[in-house]
């Protein structure tokens, strides 16, 4: 199967002929403006027919095409609405939500993707799909949306995003509100104990009133002055020394205190390996 990839940049048509049996020449068709491989999908109980240039982005689908055409059957999934290629585990809403992020274009009636929720949908099938590029973008549009620690907790297990996990922690075990009944029903129920253990140690928003600023992008904590990582001067630079991204501040716990740190730090090893 020929794709746009390896394609020259230009390709002829084949130049019929007319009544006269003269030949007519024809414009010639761009190999990457001119879609010709259009292929069906099946997503629960709907389908949709999308240009196979968008699938061939994600590693999975650009190995399941190349062995395709290495089979080199003359029946193959996708061609027609009576046999498409059905994508299991997939809901309406996460696949719509993809293609949100991938063709803006056509979706402008429905406007941009901007919630978690969405965000969220497009990052399960980059992550599932293997499309790395778009992954990141979505993970940096999640981290702008500054979701709630449980939901944070919850997608970075979903997705493998780790560097979520002890900020996320450390904001459930400071803030002022107590983690909720439902929270522990998502969390799990030993999860659940550990954090509440862990806050009736430290009495959240009683300890101290030193901000704590967290690196958003690795979690590493700045005491105030000083880099908890490298201890160099981070508060001036206004970024982590470890990762270079922007510091912001999170609630009101002590830093200073390496114990609040060794136990979510345990928390990490136990439940988050």
């Amino acid at each position: 199967m020929e794709t746009a990839a390896n394609a020259p940049s230009v390709n002829p048509q084949q130049e019929p002929s007319d009544s006269s049996g003269m030949e007519v020449n024809l414009p010639q068709r761009h190999t990457s403006f001119y879609a010709t491989t259009m292929i069906v999908l099946r997503v629960e109980d709907t389908l949709y027919r999308v240009d196979i240039r968008l699938l061939q982005r994600f590693q999975v689908f650009r190995e399941m095409f190349d062995n395709a055409g290495q089979h080199n059957t003359d029946k193959r999934e996708g061609v027609e609405d009576t046999d498409p290629i059905v994508l299991q585990g997939v809901t309406n809403f996460e696949f719509e939500s993809l293609l949100r992020v991938c063709e803006p274009m056509q979706f402008l009636g429905s406007g941009p993707v901007a919630d978690f929720k969405e965000w969220s949908a497009v990052l399960h099938l980059c992550t599932m799909w293997c499309y790395d590029e778009l992954r990141e973008h979505a993970i940096k549009e999640i981290e702008k949306l500054n979701p709630a620690p449980v939901d944070s907790i919850l997608l970075a297990r979903k997705c493998n995003v780790t560097k979520w996990l002890k900020l996320a922690y450390i904001q459930l075990c400071n803030r002022t509100e107590p983690v909720t009944a439902d929270e522990g029903l998502l969390l799990g129920i030993h999860l659940f104990a550990e954090l509440c253990h862990i806050r009736e140690k430290f009495k959240p928003g009683t300890v101290t009133s030193q901000p704590m600023i967290v690196c958003g992008h690795c979690s590493y904590t700045n005491n105030g002055s000083y880099c908890n990582r490298c201890t160099r001067n981070c508060l001036l630079l206004n970024s982590c020394n470890h990762c270079g991204y922007s510091l912001r501040q999170n609630g009101t716990h002590n830093v200073n205190n390496p114990t609040l740190d060794n136990a979510i730090d345990k928390i990490l090893e136990i439940y988050d390996k």
